[in-house]
């Protein structure tokens, strides 16, 4: 029987440590081996499943070429190889902000939520109020009455731009109080008059 290498599909990598190649696969071998196009690190290199740790520049680059050496079992004398590419993504971060408290009727703004390596946001709620727009970074949400009774609710925000890899998500809860907050004005009158005012309950 010929020796035959095959190393797998093509991986999408989405972090910056060591990742392990675990769909490779060989048929009568007694040898393998693996070289990089980059300037990354191998363990375990001569194995089926080695693990590949890129370098600051294989990531800066974006991808990497492994390619699977076999040596064929007597006494076929065939070698065979395979090649694969290693895409890397950058990191993503997400900071949805920190856990926050408003009052009844108020607005949350999302002044100090940020994002790195990702163009495409989203955010979700697990309440019922609105976002002004849940695909801008800094959005702002109007809790509905449901969300005040219910005292609290999580704002969840995710870059989901990240080719193949997963999105990533920081939460931050919203805490609801039905403190009402009034504001007097009134006209000029005179000390010790009494003054007639309304208020607004919408």
């Amino acid at each position: 029987q010929l020796t035959t290498a095959d190393a797998g599909g093509d991986i999408d990598v989405c972090t910056t440590g060591g990742y392990t190649i675990k769909d490779a696969s060989a048929v009568n071998y007694n040898a393998v081996s693996w070289i990089s196009s980059g300037s990354g690190t191998f363990a375990n290199t001569n194995t089926i499943a080695p693990t590949y740790t890129p370098s600051a520049s294989d990531i800066t680059t974006g991808s990497v070429l492994l390619t699977m050496n076999v040596t064929g079992t007597a006494p076929c004398s065939n070698n065979a190889s395979d090649v694969i590419t290693l895409n890397f993504h950058p990191t993503v971060t997400v900071y949805a902000g920190p856990d926050v408290t408003i009052n009844y009727g108020s607005i949350f703004n999302a002044s100090e939520a940020s994002v790195q390596n990702s163009t495409d946001v989203l955010w979700t709620t697990t309440g019922s109020g609105t976002f002004s727009n849940n695909a801008m970074v800094n959005a702002t949400y109007t809790p509905s009455i449901a969300d005040f009774t219910q005292g609290s609710v999580v704002l969840s925000l995710a870059g989901i731009n990240n080719a193949s890899c997963a999105p990533v998500i920081d939460n931050l809860t919203l805490t609801l109080t039905n403190l009402w907050s009034v504001e007097f004005t009134w006209g000029a009158t005179c000390d010790s008059q009494p003054v007639e005012f309304t208020v607004d309950t919408k």
